[in-house]
């Protein structure tokens, strides 16, 4: 209160010295208590704004000029077998992206990154960051994307970047070595490349895969897209946008066939058919089968393809000739012999119907039917007939081309590996006790199959002694050309570096043309092709 208010107030008490009367004093002592009492209220609004709210503005104040800022922690480099890049950052207009160097060659297989969605953040991910959407970039993604790390920084009232208050360094991602082979996959690429250039547009896949311990040397599938295009950079191929990949719904470039595509495989299934016989006792050097070039039963007929088209039949045929020429007719009996349950049971065992353990999400699955799946689905009992289709590949019988591969290994090395995509997950196998003469009858009638006289013509010149199986498979209706496949084995090298006849350790190489015609004619020669750049190769 000012000096001269107080003394407007005693001038009220006091008189001449003198005090003012009763009625005087009460009125001075209300206007004493309403003067303190102004006085308490100015003091309290002092304290309130100084002390109370005074707090509150700090904290605003700090707020507004501190902020946390994600560090992106570098994403960790996907290398081949020879530490070949297949995936790496680099630096786009002050932006880091991914690139792939060989592109649509491996693209189904190494994948492509893309930014968290909502549907991540439950998962601990930060939106706004990069993690995997495909492939290895999705399933090795946690190695691959490493720690993020953090800054606080102090900004001006424009936002302008004053000081850096503090900061937790990020922490890099871990490489990832893959056992695929990228050199071998761009020459898988150029070859169907080259098939379509001269054929029309197709679909299909290749597995490339070593005998013995699982390692998976090449997964390509076709048509397939650059993954470069969701990057941001340029691509090669066909498809020059993300839209153009995206929006072919009729060839689905982005579908992986190779691990993904549920097939009938055809002949190719007569492997585990002979291993059936062999094992259980039905099958030896000294069995011998009838042609006659058809088997009815009531009204059906179950005819073999040599009949069927050249009006022709083998004789009495045994197990290796009749995998050399594929007959159908020796299968059939094996089938009838052996029984759809065990047929089912031996399938399982040497890895169909069931995923195969590779870790990529597109992964099928395939189908071993049973008479209890089919009474499930149809309401139909299972007769003889769905047996005999069963044994030759055929009826509702599917499986992926990477189980037709790694079906084929287990066959020639007695062991059903799991895939080796990632270098150190090989070597995860289990011995499947089968017998050793059974084994070796059945090689040496894929052997025969890619020698004269066999069923695979593209083989019969070729330098090394490969072991194959042809197989057409039908689909769909009559007008509808048949699948293609080839399953092969090209020995492994000795010491001397020659290729002998350790096919239990050797390259197993498996090709599917959709739609493509007889898988001798057509899925052969692309076999043929990749076998010979093995070799010259020595892989």
């Amino acid at each position: 209160m000012r000096q001269s208010d107080w003394k407007l107030v005693m001038e009220n008490v006091w008189r001449d010295g003198q005090p003012k009367t009763r009625d005087d004093v009460k009125i001075g002592w209300w206007m004493r208590v309403m003067v303190f009492a102004v006085v308490g209220m100015i003091l309290a609004r002092v304290v309130f704004l100084q002390v109370v709210l005074g707090e509150q503005q700090v904290m605003v104040a700090e707020g507004n000029r501190l902020e946390r800022v994600l560090v992106m922690a570098d994403r960790g480099v996907i290398k081949d077998r020879e530490d070949r890049i297949l995936a790496r950052n680099i630096d786009k207009g002050g932006e880091v992206v991914r690139e792939y160097p060989y592109g649509e060659v491996v693209a189904h297989v190494i994948g492509y990154v893309g930014e968290v969605g909502e549907e991540e953040v439950s998962q601990g991910l930060v939106l706004g960051s990069r993690s995997g959407k495909m492939g290895v970039e999705r399933s090795e993604d946690e190695r691959l994307r490493g720690e993020f790390g953090e800054e606080l920084v102090e900004v001006d009232a424009t936002g302008k970047r004053v000081d850096l208050i503090g900061k937790r360094e990020a922490v890099a991602g871990q490489s990832v070595k893959l056992n695929i082979d990228a050199e071998l996959s761009k020459e898988i690429g150029r070859i169907l490349a080259v098939r379509e250039e001269e054929k029309g547009e197709y679909k299909g896949a290749v597995v490339v895969s070593r005998a013995g311990t699982g390692e998976l040397l090449a997964l390509v599938s076709w048509p397939s897209f650059d993954n470069n295009l969701f990057s941001g950079l340029p691509g090669e191929g066909k498809y020059k946008k993300v839209e153009e990949v995206l929006g072919d719904g009729e060839r689905q470039p982005m579908f992986d066939r190779a691990v993904g595509g549920n097939y009938p495989p055809g002949s190719i299934y007569k492997l585990v058919t002979a291993v059936a016989g062999v094992e259980e006792g039905k099958v030896d050097r000294e069995t011998t089968v009838l042609d006659e070039g058809e088997i009815k039963i009531d009204s059906y007929r179950y005819g073999n393809w040599y009949f069927d088209q050249y009006g022709k039949t083998e004789g009495e045929i045994g197990l290796q000739r009749a995998l050399a020429r594929s007959n159908d007719i020796f299968f059939y009996k094996v089938g009838e012999w052996v029984g759809v349950e065990k047929l089912g049971e031996w399938s399982r065992k040497l890895g169909l119907g069931r995923r195969t353990g590779i870790g990529l999400e597109a992964e099928g699955t395939g189908r071993v039917p049973d008479p209890l799946w089919k009474e499930k689905l149809t309401g139909e009992r299972w007769f003889l007939g769905n047996t005999y289709h069963m044994a030759i590949g055929q009826g509702d019988l599917t499986v992926t081309p990477l189980q037709g591969n790694l079906m084929t290994a287990a066959v020639v090395s007695g062991k059903l590996c799991k895939p080796g995509l990632v270098v150190g997950e090989e070597g995860r196998c289990e011995d499947l006790s089968l017998s050793e003469v059974g084994r070796e009858m059945i090689v040496e009638g894929m052997v025969g199959a890619c020698s004269e006289g066999g069923t695979a013509a593209s083989f019969f010149d070729f330098p090394v002694r490969v072991a194959c199986k042809t197989g057409t498979a039908q689909q769909g209706g009559e007008e509808d050309d048949p699948h293609a496949w080839i399953t092969a084995v090209v020995p492994a090298e000795n010491s001397e570096g020659n290729r002998d006849d350790d096919y239990a350790n050797g390259v197993v190489i498996t090709v599917l043309l959709e739609a493509s015609g007889e898988g001798s004619a057509e899925a052969g020669p692309v076999a043929t092709q990749i076998a010979r750049y093995i070799v010259e190769k020595g892989i």
